[in-house]
């Protein structure tokens, strides 16, 4: 049976896309964390939505892109859900986001 810190690393892992220890997360857990990161992101989208709505209409095309994007380039630091999206502004103005995605800079 795994550890605590081995089950939450390997939780982490499957939530970022990385090669998930088959030992410690058998298949079953990972159909079941495949809902809750669905679930998961779903609620970070609506929110991100929510707040910056005009951006939303402008991308919303290529939203849940630009979102797991995002999420990828400036992971959150706190456990408060509000401040999930602090950074939104400061990625729509960054490199990456200007190199893969072609929408006006006046988006952020």
């Amino acid at each position: 049976m795994p550890q605590l810190k081995e089950l939450q690393d390997e939780i982490l892992n499957y939530f970022t896309g990385k090669e998930v220890d088959e030992k410690t997360l058998n298949e079953k857990a990972q159909k079941d964390l495949s809902i809750y990161k669905s679930l998961v992101l779903s609620g970070m989208q609506g929110l991100i939505q929510k707040i910056f709505d005009k951006s939303y209409q402008v991308i919303s095309d290529q939203f849940q892109d630009i979102v797991t994007d995002y999420l990828h380039q400036y992971p959150s630091k706190s456990p408060i859900y509000n401040e999930l999206c602090c950074d939104f502004p400061k990625f729509l103005a960054s490199d990456f986001f200007n190199e893969k995605y072609t929408y006006p800079s006046y988006l952020s």
